[in-house]
């Protein structure tokens, strides 16, 4: 048992939470790393998971007021930092982003 579930509301003392397991994937898609009486207005709340894009954890955090940051944004900016790193140039982001969204939701069939 997570020592989270332990834990009242308002004793969390963390302006960010950052989901880096895999809960909140198939076939975890019902959990959620953190209970959501832990959350509270003004907190960032980021989930590594991208798929599917808005997981109960990022559901549950938008609901308490949290700012939530999907893991495909994650995705995107990690990939750009890496091609300026390899290439020594600055990606478009909104070109990847919106590259991204599109093969993700409207996939081509080759």
């Amino acid at each position: 048992m997570s020592s989270f579930v332990k834990m009242k509301a308002g004793e969390l003392q963390a302006d960010v939470v950052i989901n880096t397991t895999s809960l909140g994937m198939v076939p975890q898609e019902r959990e959620t790393p953190i209970p959501k009486k832990l959350l509270r207005k003004g907190m960032v709340v980021m989930d590594i998971v991208y798929e599917p894009l808005q997981t109960k954890f990022l559901r549950e955090a938008e609901e308490k007021g949290c700012l939530t940051i999907n893991g495909l944004e994650m995705f995107i900016r990690q990939g750009a930092a890496q091609f300026e790193i390899w290439t020594g140039r600055r990606p478009d982001l909104k070109q990847i982003r919106k590259d991204l969204y599109k093969a993700r939701f409207f996939p081509k069939v080759t």
